[in-house]
């Protein structure tokens, strides 16, 4: 379950960048949105590190459990 959690950290950043990127375009096109507009996107920023904090998690866990340190591994990937 960890490694499930750990793959999907690149998804909830996409969908983190989608969202700030939306309320962006609302902005820009009608100015009294602003105000909640950031505010929603502080919200999505705030689960985007929750995401974040449960992978580091899930790091700890598989290092825990096999010795592996997922970092290296990503590294000898894509060098």
């Amino acid at each position: 379950m960890a490694k499930e959690v750990w793959k999907r950290d690149a998804e909830v950043d996409e969908l983190y960048n989608k969202v700030f990127n939306e309320f962006l375009e609302f902005m820009n096109k009608d100015p009294q949105t602003i105000t909640r507009s950031v505010y929603l996107i502080n919200i999505a920023k705030d689960l985007e590190r929750i995401a974040d904090y449960a992978t580091n998690f899930c790091e700890q866990v598989l290092y825990m459990v096999n010795g592996d340190r997922i970092q290296k591994k990503l590294k000898k990937l894509n060098s």
